[in-house]
């Protein structure tokens, strides 16, 4: 395995290279978040044939990257995955592409291809349109959760006063979740109320 690829269980974890043209190695199903983030050198990207998840901001200001070629099974780019990718002129979006994060390309990247613009912006859409209904159901339950706590927490902007501010991005930001959870079915919401019980106790401390 190439010395310049942290890798662990599927996880491309960091890229430390240096090279213009990088291939994404085989057996790595997810590009992890921040792998590649800051990284001037790469200029073309190929990914592996089992690659399915680019996980936030994993290629975040590649200020070099012009050209990426993405694997037929991709089913997620991450939120602000290539933000700052400013010189970033041609990909491909495959069919089994499902998820496209909130700023996942930079507005100044010379994408010309109509047909993939297109399909960006539609998935794009989609994306915002789940997790919005997702967002409330959450949110209920962290209200219900944290009742009687003291804390006072704003849903949407015409909540009550603000103790701790804690709308729905701020908390899923901070629990640094690939997605807003979905209280029903996510196995992760035990340890996602418990990092938030934390996060509010940070929050007093501070505020006070």
């Amino acid at each position: 395995m190439n010395e310049n690829f942290v890798i662990k269980d599927g996880l491309l974890e960091a890229y430390k290279g240096t090279s213009f043209d990088v291939v994404i190695p085989e057996g790595v199903i997810t590009i992890g978040k921040k792998a590649f983030m800051g990284n001037t050198y790469v200029k073309n990207l190929v990914t592996n044939p089992e690659l399915e998840n680019i996980d936030d901001y994993a290629f975040s200001n590649c200020e070099s990257l012009r050209e990426i070629n993405l694997g037929e099974k991709v089913k997620r780019i991450g939120y602000a995955a290539f933000e700052g990718c400013s010189r970033l002129a041609k990909i491909n979006i495959p069919e089994s592409l499902e998820e496209i994060g909130t700023g996942a390309f930079d507005l100044l990247a010379p994408i010309s291809d109509k047909k993939v613009l297109s399909k960006i912006w539609e998935i794009e859409e989609a994306t915002e349109d789940k997790m919005n209904d997702l967002a409330l159901p959450m949110l209920k339950l962290i209200f219900k959760e944290f009742r009687g706590s003291g804390i006072e927490f704003e849903a949407y902007p015409a909540g009550d006063k603000i103790n701790v501010d804690l709308t729905d991005s701020d908390v899923f930001e901070y629990l640094e979740l690939p997605f807003i959870l979905d209280p029903e079915k996510d196995e992760r919401l035990p340890k996602a109320l418990e990092d938030l019980r934390k996060f509010i106790e940070r929050a007093k401390i501070m505020n006070s």
